[in-house]
């Protein structure tokens, strides 16, 4: 989670920076330095989706990654289907935002069972 927040607040920060070394095209920097906040939200939101994908592929327990997986991407889809027409780009976004957070709890719910039985072995 700090390292994450500290990602987030160097991309918010700095962001307009960063993409300076990306591109010199001018439109495009300025589309993405609009977009800088969404980037540093996804970040931050998306560490538990990642720190469960290695605990989860530590335990070689990936029937429940594929699951979540499934369930994150219908999530996503609908989002992205429902904000894209609307907010564009920003809908493409929160879409991502919505994917990971979705990934996160859903692989939280199978934690519990996974504990349950690295623990009983």
């Amino acid at each position: 989670l700090l390292t994450a927040a500290l990602l987030a607040l160097i991309v918010l920060t700095s962001g307009q920076l960063l993409i300076g070394m990306l591109t010199d095209i001018g439109a495009v920097r300025m589309l993405a330095a609009d977009l800088v906040r969404f980037a540093a939200v996804y970040i931050l939101f998306s560490f538990a989706a990642f720190q469960l994908d290695g605990i989860f592929i530590g335990a070689t327990h990936t029937r429940e990654m594929r699951h979540a997986a499934v369930i994150s991407t219908m999530g996503y889809l609908a989002i992205w289907w429902l904000f894209t027409g609307r907010f564009g780009v920003i809908g493409l976004w929160l879409s991502f935002i919505f994917y990971v957070c979705v990934r996160a709890l859903a692989l939280l719910v199978f934690y519990p069972r996974l504990r349950n039985k690295l623990v009983s072995d």
